[in-house]
């Protein structure tokens, strides 16, 4: 945890202005309240029964319990065959369910999240955006793929997110702490400026 937790400390301390998938997965929630939260439905279930398989079978569980949901594997299949000429995010993470079909991906639940609700901003695309734009950056998928590998006995991706999200949340009121800091510190400059001038 410490790796994952320093690279996204790192990234926001880098560029405290850049959008963060979390923070942005936070906000839409909060604009569409009367939409599903797939996320905390997630959580709760996983609260509700510790022991019980992966996500990906918790997902498959909640469809064939709503009929109207599409099949998640189905739905990315389709994707890709309508983009085949355009290399995507979401090709890869089919490939990499396709490989491994006992983990867990947070994007393909954001994706029929979006597709369910075509109002809602398309994460996968701000995603991919942000990742060409700083191709030096850390992969957040990538790293929260790796934390899912280092703890095979536990799949708790909501867990994961949790602590990320807290530590966004840190790193953005110390930021917040800075920018106050640095006010204060303009003022005093332009006040001894003003002082010297009248002199």
């Amino acid at each position: 945890m410490p790796i994952l937790n320093g690279a996204i400390k790192n990234e926001i301390e880098q560029d405290s202005h850049e959008m963060n998938l979390i923070s942005l997965l936070k906000i839409e929630i909060e604009q569409n309240s009367l939409q599903m939260n797939l996320i905390s439905l997630l959580k709760i279930e996983i609260e509700q029964n510790p022991h019980e398989m992966n996500l990906i079978s918790l997902l498959k569980i909640k469809i064939e319990q709503n009929s109207h949901e599409m099949n998640l594997i189905s739905l990315l299949k389709i994707e890709i065959e309508q983009n085949s000429l355009q290399m995507n995010l979401i090709s890869s993470l089919k490939i990499e369910i396709e490989q491994n079909p006992h983990e867990m991906n947070l994007i393909s639940l954001l994706k029929i999240k979006i597709e369910q609700n075509p109002h809602e901003m398309n994460l996968i695309s701000l995603l991919k955006i942000e990742i060409e734009k700083n191709s030096l950056e850390m992969n957040l998928i990538s790293s929260l793929k790796i934390k899912i590998e280092q703890n095979s006995l536990q799949m708790n991706l909501i867990s994961s997110l949790k602590k990320i999200s807290q530590i966004i949340v840190s790193s953005q009121l110390i930021s917040i702490a800075n920018d106050k800091k640095a006010i204060i510190y303009a003022k005093r400059f332009f006040k001894l400026k003003r002082a010297k001038s009248t002199q």
